[in-house]
């Protein structure tokens, strides 16, 4: 629960501190003489702030090295950070700045921010920072240039070709169904922009007899990655009945690559392919624990201490792992916190559903699109798939609301839960739906929070979360660019925390 003050100074030093760590959750605050001034009032009324944010289990201090978000001192999946609380200023602040690499935070086709600027964000003297940034030179991760650090080696206007594997049905184009495929590559594109990199797009289809690229002249994929100057190829894996099967395809030709983990075949594939070491690395943003572990950690940060989980998909290993991370976050940030497990197994995702809908779609709406394209003029007749679409999704969202309702009757039996995290935003509207049908008003409703950051959430104002897909497609292409770099020499998969989106609902 938020400190309540009732002094004008007190609460607005309260409001300064919580808002410095929600910016930086991972950094040390500054010393209490700069934080006076920051905001204006005495360091005695900053002390006691300190002691009320202490009380909340917010931040943490340590004798002799400063104040810290509880996040960077309790975190015990960031074992880079809590190494920083307790080494000297420069091995502290290099473990970070590698973790902030990794999570997008700079471009690495771009100039660092100045030194004086660098000082600021990482709260330490010019000479450290100097210091810093010479280390990450010897070891060549940054390059310098005059006055400016660059990462990795300066590159040529020659353009570089990544090739991108996705799935597609037919030589028309890959298939992208949800919101975040559509941000991913938009992000993507972006990217490339940036990178001064042409992207090829080749579909591959696992569902006929004999799995195929869809490539000119009918090319063999080997033939065409050593031949058309690519180098370095991006898979996504969503879709793919046998992604594990395409990985092994590419993992023939001698280039890099990046694998994006979106389904079962490529995260089990993790072990039996490390052996390729720095040619092949996996990018996961939302297969392990850390988006339930960011998700509690948020809501007991709230003062939440009963938390129900609601996915009818909890056949994926990715609503398994949201659960762990809910779980391991309770024990770790709050003993007396419990997670209440509402779940059903029998399916995986939400394209089992659609799957159904397609299955038995009715003979009556059938007909009735069949009359519509009669007279539709042909040039109008491709906005047909967008309507088919949304009666197709209209449907399958019916089955999963009277899916769901048993897990939400659960959910609501038990009164002291004040939080549910739902499997993702598609789930959330759903509840919302739910309890707005039940007469529930929004002020008596739980917490709600999802997965995705979608569209409907923002409309729907309720809390989600954002995978970091900026950071994970940023380090997609440097490991590409420069396969050969420290920066990923340590682990072949890069598991990057995404931030939760605070709206009404929590």
């Amino acid at each position: 629960m938020k400190t309540k003050c009732n002094r004008p100074a007190l609460k607005k030093a309260v409001e300064v501190i919580r808002r410095l760590v929600s910016d930086s959750p991972h950094t040390r605050l500054p010393p209490i003489r700069e934080l006076a001034k920051m905001v204006g009032v005495s360091k005695v009324t900053i002390s006691r702030g300190i002691d009320e944010l202490k009380k909340e289990g917010l931040i943490t201090s340590k004798w002799g090295s400063g104040i810290y978000p509880s996040a960077c001192a309790e975190d015990p999946d960031s074992s880079l950070r809590l190494q920083g609380c307790k080494q000297n200023k420069v091995e502290a602040v290099l473990d970070i700045f590698k973790q902030d690499i990794l999570s997008g935070r700079f471009r690495t086709n771009r100039p660092l921010p100045p030194i004086n600027q660098l000082t600021v964000q990482y709260n330490v003297s010019y000479p450290t920072m100097r210091k810093v940034l010479s280390v990450l030179v010897d070891q060549e991760i940054l390059k310098r240039s005059g006055a400016k650090y660059f990462f990795f080696t300066n590159r040529g206007c020659r353009k570089r070709r990544i090739a991108v594997i996705a799935l597609a049905l037919s030589p028309a184009g890959i298939k992208v169904v949800s919101e975040r495929e559509r941000t991913f590559y938009r992000l993507l594109s972006s990217a490339a922009l940036q990178h001064n990199i042409d992207l090829e797009i080749i579909g591959y289809n696992d569902y006929l007899d004999r799995p195929t690229f869809y490539l000119p002249q009918g090319r063999s994929i080997e033939f065409h990655l050593k031949n058309s100057g690519i180098c370095g190829v991006i898979l996504s894996s969503y879709h793919m009945k046998d992604s594990v099967g395409c990985l092994r395809r590419l993992l023939y030709s001698d280039i890099p690559v990046s694998a994006w983990i979106e389904d079962r075949g490529i995260m089990e594939s993790v072990d039996r392919y490390s052996f390729y070491g720095r040619k092949l690395t996996y990018f996961d943003s939302s297969y392990s624990i850390l988006p339930g572990l960011d998700a509690g950690r948020y809501l007991l940060n709230k003062g939440h201490r009963h938390i129900a989980y609601i996915s009818p998909f909890h056949r994926s290993p990715w609503s398994r792992n949201r659960l762990k991370g809910l779980q391991k976050a309770a024990k770790a940030f709050h003993p007396f916190s419990e997670i209440y497990p509402c779940i059903r197994s029998e399916f995986m995702n939400d394209y089992s559903f659609m799957e159904q809908v397609l299955e038995n779609t009715d003979t009556d709406v059938t007909c009735l699109m069949e009359k519509v394209t009669k007279k539709i003029p042909s040039g109008l007749k491709n906005r047909l798939q967008t309507v088919s679409l949304e009666i197709d999704t209209l449907f399958r969202d019916v089955l999963l609301y009277e899916y769901c309702k048993p897990l939400i009757v659960k959910a609501l039996s038990n009164s002291s839960i004040t939080a549910w995290v739902c499997a993702n935003d598609l789930i959330a509207g759903l509840v919302m739906d739910y309890l707005d049908e039940k007469g529930i008003s929004r002020s008596r409703q739980p917490a709600i929070i999802g997965f995705d950051n979608s569209f409907d959430s923002l409309v729907r104002k309720h809390s989600s979360y954002e995978f970091n897909t900026e950071g994970e497609i940023q380090n997609m292409i440097n490991h590409l660019l420069y396969p050969s770099s420290p920066i990923y020499a340590d682990t072949s998969t890069i598991r990057l925390s995404g931030t939760v989106i605070e709206r009404d609902s929590s």
